[in-house]
């Protein structure tokens, strides 16, 4: 585990950028007569989306990156599935995406499938969550962020936070996981630095 973190940490060390933040947005669920499609939501943009394939494997967004991303997840038996009751639990809200350690399995929402943006930088920030609870070993369901075992990346993470950012992860989560999930937040725009984390969890 040592070599792991100390392996990630040295891909990092340099790292200081503006994180894409991806909220979720107090947007309500509606279902509008009119779509063509059998199962379908109003988004906040007022399109249409289809929800067809959640009764399926495949995503309606196509990315060249997911075929990297699900290449690195099999390898350490993470799959990736795109329909789950959870996102629709919060009433009057979207939810892009969760990881959940328990059983090692990355969801993505409808939510995150509208647009190729919200996609990619859910399965980005989600897949580094599972490289938190690949430090703590994915046997178990303990996420540990790399910057509570190296804290002076979380200081490049608080210095690249928007303070809008910062005061949402402390409203929406519990003290224990803030650390893991604005680093999560810090790294979904760096999607090589993610991979490389997944590919030595395989190792």
């Amino acid at each position: 585990m040592k070599k792991l973190i100390n392996s990630i940490c040295l891909s990092l060390s340099s790292l200081i950028t503006i994180p894409a933040s991806l909220l979720a947005q107090e947007v309500p669920r509606l279902n509008i007569p009119g779509c063509d499609h059998v199962s379908y939501m109003i988004t906040e943009t007022g399109k249409c989306l289809n929800l067809d394939h959640l009764s399926g494997t495949q995503p309606p967004v196509s990315s060249s990156l997911l075929s990297r991303f699900e290449l690195a997840l099999q390898r350490i038996n993470v799959p990736i599935k795109y329909s789950d009751p959870h996102c629709v639990s919060e009433p009057n809200t979207i939810i892009f995406g969760f990881y959940r350690p328990d059983d090692n399995v990355i969801v993505l929402c409808p939510a995150a499938l509208e647009n190729k943006q919200a996609f990619e930088e859910t399965l980005i920030h989600e897949s580094w969550h599972t490289v938190q609870d690949c430090i703590g070993g994915l046997s178990n369901s303990k996420v540990i962020a790399l910057s509570e075992v190296h804290p002076e990346m979380f200081q490049n993470i608080l210095g690249a936070t928007s303070l809008k950012d910062f005061n949402d992860v402390i409203s929406l989560y519990g003290a224990e996981q803030q650390k893991a999930e604005l680093e999560a937040r810090y790294m979904q725009d760096k999607p090589d630095l993610v991979l490389e984390g997944l590919n030595k969890c395989a190792k």
